[in-house]
């Protein structure tokens, strides 16, 4: 940062030159690349969750030059023409060499990015869990392999560790360089929708001094600001949804009652394994005045229906049947499933994904 402004300072003491001006904000991508079957490639980064093109170059001679305006360093991604696949390079304000193979996206390597050396660090870091995690499912992709439901729940505890681990080594790395845009960036790739509100705000705050122009600080801001709405002790978003007959159920008529606001799916496999807890939780805390609101991720009615009796979820369910769209989990920021929030009788959030002994803990000093 202190060179950074040295350079502004020094170019404002010079005659304009629109080379220099055009560098302070500007990108430019010359590269090598071998193994390519076109002969145009584009440069896009991501707005709004979609890739958008910011310059094409064609390829001769196995030679491209792509530049943008880029004003903060930030990720960027090379694509061929009509290809799936795309290079990811952590660019910064000014020359970089890129040496790739179309055949080895993995490969790539850059020259005058310290961002994407930093990236690469991280990457370093991340890919023995990505490896650990692909060796524990892939007996879910052996067609030869039957696999039982306990043999199920199994892996996914099992991967629910690794992933535990993963996040907080991607979490200490962040911490370690925060004053760096990567940081906010692996923030926003692997970990914002696992963190809770007030680790995420705690971090967004911080990023909002150390990286206030950063694009992935105003992300996320952005995602605290949506769960800020539904954090322990906020009142609950209301929201009113069409159950299995088509009546409305309105959240906030439930008030004066204990409520576990259930997110779920028939097609989600963790969730119909949680079903049994979830039954036998309402049977215990029903007579004590808890009440369950099954929201459901479903796009189809049918499937939807036949889930709830198949395992016998006797409790209120609502749906808009939008699947991931739903106008609930959207109040909610619900990004995975199951999810539940645990609301007191005021209508208070008291508590997110809370589970087993510590939800029952919970209902007893709720429902006392």
């Amino acid at each position: 940062m202190v060179a950074f402004m040295g350079l502004l300072l020094l170019s404002a003491c010079q005659a304009p030159d629109a080379t220099n001006n055009s560098s302070e904000n500007t990108v430019i991508i010359e590269g090598s690349i071998t193994g390519a079957t076109v002969d145009k490639m584009y440069l896009l980064a991501e707005r709004d969750r979609q890739l958008i093109p910011l310059d094409s170059s064609v390829i001769e001679n196995g030679m491209f030059s792509l530049r943008a305006e880029l004003p903060l360093p930030e990720m960027l991604f090379l694509q061929f023409d009509g290809q799936p696949d795309y290079f990811r390079v952590f660019a910064e304000p000014g020359k970089l060499r890129l040496k790739a193979d179309a055949q080895q996206v993995a490969a790539l390597e850059v020259e005058g990015s310290a961002s994407h050396d930093l990236y690469m660090q991280a990457l370093a870091i991340i890919e023995p869990f990505e490896n650990e995690i692909q060796q524990l499912f892939a007996p879910l992709s052996n067609p030869k392999v039957a696999m039982s439901s306990a043999m199920q729940d199994s892996i996914s505890l099992l991967s629910d560790a690794v992933y535990e681990r993963q996040n907080a080594a991607i979490q200490a790395f962040a911490n370690e360089h925060i004053e760096s845009p990567v940081s906010a960036y692996l923030l926003n790739r692997y970990l914002i929708f696992d963190m809770d509100y007030a680790t995420l705000n705690e971090m967004a705050e911080a990023y909002k001094v150390l990286q206030p122009d950063s694009r992935y600080t105003r992300m996320l801001t952005e995602r605290a600001t949506l769960l800020s709405a539904s954090a322990v002790g906020a009142m609950a978003p209301d929201f009113a949804l069409p159950n299995t007959e088509g009546d409305t159920i309105q959240l906030s008529d439930l008030r004066g009652r204990v409520v576990l606001i259930d997110f779920w799916a028939s097609w989600c496999g963790p969730c119909r394994r949680e079903n049994p807890e979830m039954v036998k939780v309402y049977a215990e805390y029903h007579p004590k005045g808890l009440e369950i609101l099954g929201v459901s991720f479903d796009n189809k009615a049918e499937a939807w229906h036949k889930a709830i009796l198949d395992d016998q979820l006797t409790w209120m369910h609502v749906s808009d049947l939008q699947g991931w769209s739903s106008s609930a989990g959207a109040l909610y920021g619900i990004n995975s499933i199951p999810h539940t929030v645990l609301l007191d009788a005021t209508g208070r959030v008291v508590a997110h994904n809370v589970k087993g002994d510590a939800l029952r803990r919970e209902l007893d000093k709720l429902l006392q």
